[in-house]
């Protein structure tokens, strides 16, 4: 009996040992957020439905810079860069902007740059960082995005003050599936309103994944 305790001892001795497995190395850059290979063209050809039911149109590239996806809802034309960015007209960007943007998507996570805002008193400029998200679920599907934090500083330099807005990209389309717009309350807590929620792709978008 001695000698059988003494074994099962020993075994449990050793397993305590033993390495313990290695992640699963996709699994993990799923959970992350596989950076971009590189910037994508304009969605064109597709549609999205939000889950308030707007169906927004994918209509490609603006002929006056590549840079800007065309989409269309009820009925009008909205121009954003890289198909998410800006406030739906033209306009030129701030120095920077573009550049700081790229960054962000086709970084690793934790990859963070800025710009300065240009015709606002309230803030002096924004930094986009690619946070870590797990995949986000659209039509039963779950698709890997590349998630963005942007957070407006205040001109005056006070860090309570802020504006942010987090962003997820969905990686083989390009097209932003989710916005939250968050806003630091008197009580410590931020307010988080979501502003963009997709439901649904169409099947051509569905299928790349």
């Amino acid at each position: 009996m001695r000698g059988w305790a003494g074994g099962l001892a020993l075994l449990a001795l050793l397993a305590g040992c033993q390495a313990p497995p290695k992640p699963d190395a996709g699994a993990e850059a799923r959970l992350q957020g596989a950076r971009l290979a590189a910037m994508l063209p304009c969605a064109d050809g597709s549609q999205a439905t939000l889950r308030n039911g707007l169906v927004v149109a994918y209509r490609g590239s603006d002929h006056r810079d590549p840079a800007l996806c065309r989409l269309r809802w009820n009925g009008h034309d909205f121009l954003f860069y890289a198909g998410f960015w800006g406030d739906g007209r033209f306009r030129p960007p701030a120095p920077g902007q573009r550049e700081a943007i790229a960054a962000a998507l086709t970084g690793a996570v934790g990859t963070e740059a800025s710009f300065p805002v240009q015709g606002a008193t309230l803030w002096s400029e924004v930094t986009v960082t690619h946070v870590a998200s797990p995949p986000l679920m659209v039509g039963g599907v779950a698709r890997p995005v590349v998630a963005l934090r942007m957070v407006w500083h205040d001109a005056l330099g006070r860090g309570e003050v802020r504006a942010e807005r987090r962003i997820w990209i969905d990686q083989a389309s390009g097209i932003a599936l989710r916005r939250e717009t968050i806003t630091p309350m008197a009580s410590g807590q931020d307010s988080r309103v979501v502003t963009w929620d997709v439901a649904s792709l169409d099947p051509q978008l569905a299928a790349a994944r």
